[in-house]
């Protein structure tokens, strides 16, 4: 059975490692883990909900410190355009504390100028050709903790562990030809199956609430087939609900929740958050194929229960328009089963 730690509190360093220990009395060995991928969705975060609190990172570092040799910091930042290309990764790191550890760790690793360790095809409705995405080999050739931030999405309803992945991605190709179509932040919009231009946000909304949605939720699945995190970590202490994951508002959550089945991870942060995993689509299909649980009650939960903690968040406005119905997840599901 698949256990998931819940630990509150204020303290994010404390709270953290309260959840990693939970684990641990559990008879749960935290996973040997070398990269730390935390989520700096933006170089600058004057909120405190939108990118990792280092505090958790750090959490996480000081309790692998004694399994691991190395351990790296690694991110693909793809929001804070304004900054130089190659380097706005290392200056998300800078301005969100993260060198003032620099003593704990070995080194820091910018996904985005990493080379492919694992090429994946994924689907692009909007294109006419096929679409391969290299996964950095950084995130390949390492087990991985996935450290995410707490928070809603537009049309996928939350983002979590799972998708915090995304970051991992460091070029794109086409599938028959080999040519090189985009490297670093940009391959990360293929992701939703219209190409590199235009963007997710100037797409229609039909567009964006159906087969590009559809198509999110797939390569999420198969991104999660092929690079699956070790360990999984979700920073709530700030969390963020309503129009995430950049434009939402802050929520108090004072939560961290720790497991070493990703899914399962994930799907108890839905319940914390007012949803199901069969809304939100890919974390409940991610279950469904076999990479993790996804049904709560399956799932031994330790430390805080979740009816103690549990706070609905508000909801994306586009979210209502998106979500997955059982029907629609179950055809989701039969789809990747197939391709």
């Amino acid at each position: 059975m698949s256990v998931v730690s819940i630990a509150k509190g204020t303290d994010p360093h404390d709270t953290t490692m309260k959840a990693l220990q939970n684990l641990l009395e559990a008879g749960i060995r935290i996973p040997k883990v070398a990269v730390i991928k935390p989520n700096l969705l933006s170089t600058v975060d004057t909120k405190g909900s939108i990118n990792t609190d280092l505090r958790v990172c750090e959490a996480v570092a000081d309790s692998l410190s004694l399994e691991s040799k190395e351990i790296i910091f690694a991110e693909g930042t793809s929001n804070g355009r304004g900054d130089k290309p190659l380097t706005k990764t290392l200056t998300a790191f800078r301005n969100n504390g993260y060198y003032k550890i620099k003593e704990k760790i070995s080194r820091y690793v910018d996904f985005n100028r990493d080379k492919p360790g694992r090429w994946m095809r994924i689907v692009s409705p909007g294109l006419d050709y096929e679409v391969k995405l290299g996964i950095a080999r950084t995130a390949v050739e390492n087990p991985v903790a996935s450290v995410a931030k707490f928070k809603t999405h537009d049309f996928l309803g939350l983002t979590l562990t799972i998708k915090n992945m995304m970051g991992a991605l460091c070029q794109s190709r086409r599938a028959d030809t080999g040519e090189i179509l985009a490297k670093g932040w940009r391959v990360k919009r293929l992701m939703h199956g219209w190409g590199i231009e235009p963007s997710p946000d100037k797409l229609t909304l039909e567009q964006r609430v159906g087969p590009s949605k559809i198509a999110l939720a797939k390569n999420l699945v198969i991104l999660a087939s092929n690079v699956m995190p070790s360990l999984a970590v979700i920073d709530g202490i700030v969390a963020m609900e309503g129009d995430g994951p950049m434009s939402g508002t802050c929520k108090n959550l004072n939560v961290i929740i720790a497991s070493a089945d990703p899914v399962a991870c994930d799907a108890v942060a839905c319940k914390v958050a007012g949803f199901d995993a069969v809304e939100i689509g890919y974390i409940y299909a991610a279950g469904r194929i076999g990479l993790g649980e996804y049904r709560v009650d399956e799932i031994e939960v330790v430390g805080e229960r979740i009816k103690n903690v549990k706070q609905p968040f508000k909801q994306h406005n586009l979210f209502p328009r998106a979500r997955f119905s059982r029907e629609s997840a179950e055809r989701l599901v039969e789809e990747i089963t197939l391709s």
